[in-house]
């Protein structure tokens, strides 16, 4: 793991910590080779968050939608 924390502008510790939220979570997983631990994410749970989030977007941008429209109604029949 200490050649994954030298990439990025953060001490080792607090890789490790992005990595144990990272590993909770289901998307990475760690695996221990001699004295290194190596972390590899997890397609399929990326995939799926992937999705679930899609359909999220998707419903939430039909709501704001139907909110737009409301207000644009709303607007037309006010009198000037």
């Amino acid at each position: 793991m200490s050649d994954l924390a030298r990439r990025y502008p953060m001490s080792f510790p607090a890789v490790h910590k992005h990595v144990a939220v990272l590993e909770r979570a289901g998307l990475v997983t760690k695996t221990r080779h001699g004295r290194e631990q190596r972390v590899r994410g997890n397609v399929a749970t990326v995939r799926t968050v992937h999705a679930l989030l899609d359909r999220l977007e998707a419903l939430w941008r039909d709501r704001l939608e139907r909110i737009g429209d409301l207000v644009d109604d709303r607007k037309e029949g006010a009198s000037p």
